[in-house]
């Protein structure tokens, strides 16, 4: 018997008890990381491991890829097989990623600008995904995939960046497998160990960089579904409170995540946990501005 798992559990009743109850029984299916290339391929996947790379020791590493035609149909299929007493069918809410970098325009700058493409031209290039994404407008049009803003890039660019720039071999060599999203052994004196926390934030240029990226994003988001996002969920669950105001302003109602909120303390390289439920709701008079 695992003796702590009791404890765990009373742990997170006493952390969601603030929240939202109903005695309705409701399911709420919520699946982040959609749009995002993170590992490329299978094949990608050994040859990082072969280069020394510590993925199998990372679970979005070793099942995180892109969703095939096939993929898609299948879990459409689970959905509409079920329905409630009104017929509807159940609704999973896709957290989506937008954009992915463009290896070939940042190498060709020498590393010097960043670069990215919509997701859906990430799923076009490719010969397994270059369908994918009638399925999406399938599930849309379907009411059974509903889209919400996960981030521009589920990357922080500028720190991805300046490790690329200071020639760190490993980040080199999973940028040519065309990867960002792999844990880094190597000490780079950061306090994560990866790149995908795309709204962490050090400084107050860094914030508003990230207010920026967060308002193209969200753009992006219009452009490719024809309706603005309503809810988003932050990378990694990192995000600072200063971001609540910019995100109400840009049609951000909810954010979604687990009972703990990370922040980032500028001047200590370190972060202080904030409870929250399972859903926020921005109060825009209660939000630091």
């Amino acid at each position: 018997m695992n003796i702590k798992y009791p404890f765990k559990s009373i742990g997170r009743k006493i952390l969601y008890y603030p929240g939202w109850k109903t005695s309705r029984k409701i399911i709420v299916i919520e699946s982040d990381d959609w749009g995002s290339a993170s590992i490329p391929s299978k094949e990608i996947y050994t040859r990082l491991f072969r280069a020394g790379i510590t993925v199998s020791k990372d679970p979005y590493c070793k099942f995180d890829g892109l969703a095939e035609p096939e993929d898609l149909k299948k879990l459409f299929d689970v959905l509409t097989s079920y329905e409630d007493k009104k017929g509807r069918h159940p609704v999973i809410t896709a957290n989506t990623i937008v954009a992915n970098p463009d290896y070939n325009k940042i190498r060709a700058s020498n590393f010097q600008e960043y670069y990215y493409e919509k997701f859906t031209n990430t799923l076009s290039e490719k010969r397994e995904t270059e369908s994918s994404f009638d399925l999406w407008k399938e599930g849309i049009s379907k009411k059974i995939f509903l889209p919400q803003f996960h981030g521009r890039e589920h990357l922080h660019v500028s720190d991805w960046m300046n490790t690329l720039r200071s020639g760190n071999k490993q980040v080199h060599e999973a940028f040519n497998l065309g990867t960002y999203a792999i844990p880094i052994s190597e000490n780079l004196n950061r306090k994560r160990k990866d790149f995908r926390a795309a709204f962490d934030c050090s400084s107050e240029k860094q914030l508003e960089e990230i207010k920026g990226i967060i308002r193209e994003g969200l753009n992006l988001f219009e452009e490719i579904f024809n309706y603005r996002a309503e809810s988003i969920i932050a990378p990694c669950y990192i995000w600072m409170k200063e971001l609540e105001s910019t995100l109400y302003d840009l049609g951000i109602t909810f954010i979604q995540g687990i009972a703990l909120q990370t922040e980032p303390v500028f001047g200590r390289n370190s972060y202080r946990k904030n409870i929250i439920t399972l859903v926020k709701k921005i109060d825009p008079v209660n939000t630091i501005l």
